[in-house]
């Protein structure tokens, strides 16, 4: 908790965390303590609040393997309504990053936890939001990774979150702009 709370800070305090090999440590406790959903939640969430910070702290993720301890984390607590908050939230902020970083939450699988997360989570708006901004960063890179969100499901599970969360204005937003970014693809 104690680097998520530092990360959740200022830049300074990022870069400080990142500077230390945060990013690292958190990816190292994700994969020893894969069973324990606390740890998880709280892992996604320090990862979320790092890649948050700016670019050389998001790369510090994707570098550390941040990507895959999150997509790691989804797969193994699906009805964890948090851990796929929190873990949305990060792959949307690793995703914000440039080219690199987009293909490295597509080899990880990430468009395909979210969509999962999406599919389970139905009800939770927090879950449509996050999922539905991850994957419109996500397809915002280059044509395989807007063939990688079509491919998981990516347009349905976005359709089908527009449909049930008519009302919500950050649904409605991303789930369009996502929509628009997959169409632009080969998929």
């Amino acid at each position: 908790d104690t680097l998520g709370h530092i990360a959740a800070g200022d830049l300074a305090c990022r870069q400080a965390v990142v500077a230390a090999g945060g990013a690292g440590a958190v990816v190292a406790a994700l994969r020893a303590h894969q069973d324990n959903v606390e740890m998880q939640r709280t892992g996604c969430v320090a990862l979320k609040d790092i890649a948050a910070g700016d670019a050389a702290c998001n790369q510090a993720v994707v570098a550390a393997g941040g990507a895959g301890a999150v997509v790691m984390a989804m797969r193994a607590h699906p009805g964890d309504v948090d851990v796929q908050q929190a873990g949305s939230g990060a792959l949307m902020y690793i995703a914000l990053g440039d080219a690199v970083n987009k293909q490295a939450v597509v080899a990880a699988g990430g468009a395909g936890a979210v969509v999962a997360a999406l599919r389970a989570h139905p009800g939770d708006v927090v879950v449509q939001r996050a999922g539905c901004v991850a994957l419109m960063h996500i397809a915002l890179g280059d044509a395989a990774c807007r063939q990688a969100v079509a491919a998981a499901g990516g347009t349905d599970a976005v359709v089908a979150a527009l449909r049930a969360h008519r009302g919500d204005a950050v649904v409605q937003r991303a789930g369009c702009v996502a929509l628009m970014h997959i169409a632009l693809g080969d998929a």
